[in-house]
Parts: C-alpha cells; structure tokens; sequence
C-alpha cells in the first residue's frame, strides 16, 4: 500500500518532503477503502468505535511514520502523538470519553507540534525552511481533518 502511495507522489524512494501532504492524503484514502472505514462517516456513536476503526487507525499510523515523521526537524514528537492517539482510542473504545473530545485532544497536540516544529530541537540545531514547515503544516491539517 505504502509503495503505491509513493509511485503515486512519483518516486520510487521515499516520496518528496514536498508532496508529503498529498502522499499522506492518498495513503489515508487507501486505508479507507482497504479497511471499509470511513473516518468522516458522521453516523458513528460519539462514544463508540467505529467497525474496521482500530484497523483502519493502523493504517494511518503507518501513514504518519512514512509520511510526515521523517520530513519533521523533531520525528519523536509524532511517534508521541501516535501513543496518546493509542490511548485516547482505547479511552474511547472503554466509554472513557467521546470521540469529539478525542478529536479535540489530537487537535491540540497537533497545533503544539506546529510550534515545536518551528523551534529547532537543540541550540545547534539548523532552522526548518519555511517551505517544509508549510507542507508539514498541510499534513498536519491532512491528519486533523481524518483523525
């Protein structure tokens, strides 16, 4: 799957920082048909998983570690992201809390990626170039609109 979406981003590598936002996008409409879950199905139970969810929520992961962790001047703060999306699901999947606090949750950390993205991880570290950080801010926005 991953390697379609990167012939789709045309390359045959890793696809371009640059096209990581679309990348993310086709991979993310990928895992919808291949796991028949529809992330923006608004007949879902706010306090319910939905069918083929957890799978379909694999895949997005797998989306996030192909797509944007590798382009982000701080991959860490996306394999954190992926944990606290772990939990917040598994909160959910126990009657815990709603999916719109999910929603509400993941919204805030990814806006909280967006500034630390923009810091350089150490003082030594070189500054992200304002044309990355726009395409990690649109696969960012890819992920918020799925998530």
């Amino acid at each position: 799957m991953i390697i379609g979406v990167m012939l789709l981003a045309g390359c045959e590598g890793a696809p371009d920082p640059a096209d990581s936002a679309l990348a993310l996008a086709a991979h993310l409409d990928e895992c919808s048909r291949s796991h028949d879950y529809d992330p923006s199905d608004g007949r879902r139970p706010d306090d319910a998983l939905g069918a083929h969810e957890l799978a379909w929520r694999e895949c997005l992961y797998d989306g996030i570690a192909a797509f944007l962790a590798p382009y982000s001047p701080r991959p860490d703060i996306y394999r954190m992201l992926v944990t606290r999306d772990r939990q917040l699901t598994g909160a959910l999947a126990a009657g815990e809390l709603t999916r719109g606090q999910r929603k509400a949750e993941l919204a805030e950390l990814l806006r909280a990626i967006g500034k630390l993205e923009r810091e350089p991880a150490d003082a030594s570290a070189a500054t992200v170039s304002g044309h990355r950080l726009n395409t990690l801010r649109e696969a960012r926005s890819v992920l918020l609109d799925r998530m």
